[in-house]
C-alpha cells in the first residue's frame, strides 16, 4: 500500500505469501512516476534492510528507520521523534485499513454476508 496525502494506493495485491519488504524499490518509483520526487518515506521496520537502506540513500530519501550502531548524544530525543513518527504512521495508515474493510464489507463473515443487500 502506498499513500500519499491520506490517500491509499494498492501497489501489489496477493493472496498468495510474499515478503513486503522487497516492494519498496517498486512501491518508491510508482510514487514517482505519479507524484514526481520522492524526499522521505515511512514504513514497518520490516523494510529497514541493507538493500533498502542503500537504495534510499542513492535516491536521498530519507526514512524513519532505526539506525544501525550507536546513535550518540542525541540518541533519545531520536528514539522519542523515531517513536512519535511511527505512531502517527501506524494510526493513519493502518486505520485506513480498518476503514477500507468495513467500507468493502470485508469485516463480516462470508456465511452471514447477505449478497442481495
Amino acid at each position: 500500500m502506498l499513500q500519499v496525502d491520506g490517500i491509499n494506493f494498492i501497489e501489489r495485491i496477493s493472496f498468495d505469501n510474499f515478503n513486503e519488504a522487497t516492494r519498496l524499490k517498486s512501491t518508491i518509483e510508482i510514487q514517482k512516476r505519479y507524484f514526481g520526487k520522492c524526499d522521505q518515506m515511512c514504513a514497518d521496520a520490516i523494510y529497514a534492510t541493507n538493500e533498502n537502506r542503500t537504495y534510499c540513500i542513492k535516491n536521498n530519501i530519507a526514512t524513519r528507520f532505526v539506525q544501525k550502531g550507536k546513535d550518540g548524544k542525541e540518541a533519545e530525543q531520536k528514539k522519542q521523534m523515531r517513536s512519535l513518527l511511527a505512531k502517527v504512521r501506524s494510526t493513519v495508515l493502518e486505520g485506513s485499513f480498518g476503514n477500507e474493510k468495513n467500507h468493502c464489507m470485508m469485516n463480516l463473515k462470508t456465511s452471514t454476508y447477505d449478497h442481495n443487500q
